[in-house]
């Protein structure tokens, strides 16, 4: 449990707020990640997006997490071809529109 400061709940009464706290709970239901071991055809992270990443002078932290993200969303959306995912395509695959994408 996440113990909130006196001097906090003080200043806010002070100020005529309300004070709210509340802990989220940990829940059990999680959907497991797509590993190579789970799938049969696997897809792999094209050479064109990590080339990519390193002209733009992505760190190599960077490049990991991304590769590994990339790989969980082309292999989640297995029916569509990795080269024809672009920004006109975020719809069909239920992008947010404020994530850029550019094709490969």
């Amino acid at each position: 449990m996440f113990a909130v400061p006196q001097e906090s709940k003080s200043l806010v009464e002070r100020m005529g707020w309300t004070f709210g706290f509340e802990e989220e709970t940990k829940t059990s239901e999680r959907t497991k990640r797509i590993s190579s071991s789970d799938r049969l055809n696997y897809r792999r992270c094209p050479d064109a997006f990590l080339l990519k990443l390193k002209e733009l002078w992505y760190s190599e932290h960077t490049l990991v997490a991304y590769k590994s993200c990339f790989e969980e969303l082309i292999n989640y959306y297995h029916q569509y071809d990795v080269h024809q995912i672009d920004e006109t395509s975020r719809g069909l695959i239920g992008l947010p529109y404020g994530m850029p994408l550019r094709r490969l």
